[in-house]
């Protein structure tokens, strides 16, 4: 059974929607304002979950006189996420798989909240992804699995230990292989960025979280924070006027010394 909690992080509506067509999800589950995307793109959440303090009441009472779902409200006093409330219910409900949409773009601690949720559903056997339109980021609970070329979510894999450490990681038709390789938590950036580079890519490991990435523009422009790309744009900016400024200091330059030969009646 395979259950998709929309969270209430940012969602990009010309990814998701079409991406919960296609998937065609067994069970759907709103957590708090994750339902407001369902709202506006008439989706019919499964369950609704959350203490909604960032949701609109209007979205909230309209599903509460409509009935459309069983509703859990919680106070927002409490030890837990919004988003970990509807991954304890993805569980309980009996998931074979669990995809999490909703959970980039916003706090980090958010974030590494729903991280350590792919870890739980790791513990448990249970295959769990956190996906948009440039990530797809698992714990795979398999420890060696393949990954085809023409059916990898983007272009870049990266891969990071779990824990402190990867005692061994095995990665072929890659370019950027290993053999055996010991991965600890100070690596860095040993694992970032790799390509497959065969039909097939063959990956042995014990414990690590694997990112997926779907183009090399996030880099430029990501979607979590736009503010970068405005702050590129206005570098760029600023670059082009210094350039007409030096510009005009020249022509200034030439200027002054035309007008300096020509009074002083000096001829070359």
């Amino acid at each position: 059974m395979r259950t998709c909690i929309i969270s209430g992080g940012m969602i990009e509506p010309d990814f998701a929607f079409p991406y919960l067509q296609k998937q065609q999800f067994d069970i759907i589950l709103a957590a708090d304002r994750g339902l407001e995307f369902c709202y506006h793109y008439q989706i019919m959440p499964t369950y609704i979950l959350g203490d909604f303090d960032s949701l609109s009441p209007k979205i909230l009472n309209y599903y509460k006189e409509n009935h459309v779902a069983p509703i859990r409200e919680f106070n927002p006093m409490k030890d837990n996420t919004d988003t970990d409330i509807a991954f304890q219910q993805a569980i309980v409900l009996g998931s074979s798989e669990i995809t999490i949409l909703g959970a980039t773009g916003g706090r980090l601690d958010h974030f590494l909240s729903i991280v350590q949720n792919l870890k739980t559903a790791w513990e448990k056997k249970i295959p769990a992804y956190i996906v948009d339109s440039r990530n797809l980021i698992t714990i795979p609970v398999e420890t060696s699995f393949e990954i085809r070329k023409e059916e990898q979510f983007g272009k870049y894999v990266s891969f990071f230990p779990l824990e402190k450490e990867v005692a061994s990681i095995t990665l072929e038709g890659f370019a950027y292989p290993l053999d055996h390789h010991y991965l600890p938590n100070t690596s860095g950036g040993l694992c970032v960025s790799n390509e497959i580079v065969e039909e097939t890519a063959h990956v042995a490991q014990a414990g690590c979280i694997v990112f997926f990435y779907k183009v090399a523009a996030a880099v430029v422009e990501p979607v979590a924070d736009k503010r970068i790309a405005g702050c590129l744009k206005g570098m760029a900016q600023g670059g082009m006027l210094y350039l007409k400024l030096m510009g005009y200091c020249v022509m200034l330059i030439f200027l002054t010394i035309a007008l300096t030969v020509a009074s002083s009646g000096f001829i070359y």
